[in-house]
């Protein structure tokens, strides 16, 4: 029996313009039981330093940030994901591996430093 294609990755690149304009990806998890993530931020242009968030949707709640991967409480089971999910070994990225259930969420990227150029992406890791 051949597995149902599923979706494994959602990135956009947007202009981190600072408040209200910062790069806001919306995703939802459905079914049952909980999704484990890995969210990145990159900054694209230099002098960009980004602050990855995630918001519960739609109460606004803020559940983590994280402004640079190695920081990240999770960095030796983020540094041995499998290669397609490979984070570098950089203190400008930002990353959150989570376990996340069943509901709406947003990932917000900002930047510590100048404004520019971000990316976020959303993966599901398994």
């Amino acid at each position: 029996q051949i597995p149902l294609a599923k979706l494994i990755n959602l990135s956009t690149r947007a202009p981190i313009r600072g408040g209200a304009n910062d790069v806001i990806a919306g995703f939802i998890i459905t079914g049952a039981g909980a999704q484990k993530v890995l969210l990145r931020g990159w900054g694209l242009e230099v002098g960009v330093d980004p602050n990855l968030c995630l918001h519960k949707y739609p109460s606004g709640e803020q559940i983590t940030c994280n402004a640079n991967c190695q920081d990240n409480s999770q960095w030796a089971e983020i540094a041995a994901l499998p290669s397609h999910l490979q984070v570098a070994d950089s203190t400008q990225d930002a990353c959150l591996l989570l376990g996340l259930p069943v509901g709406a969420y947003t990932a917000i990227l900002s930047s510590d430093g100048i404004k520019g150029l971000g990316l976020v992406g959303v993966d599901a890791v398994d």
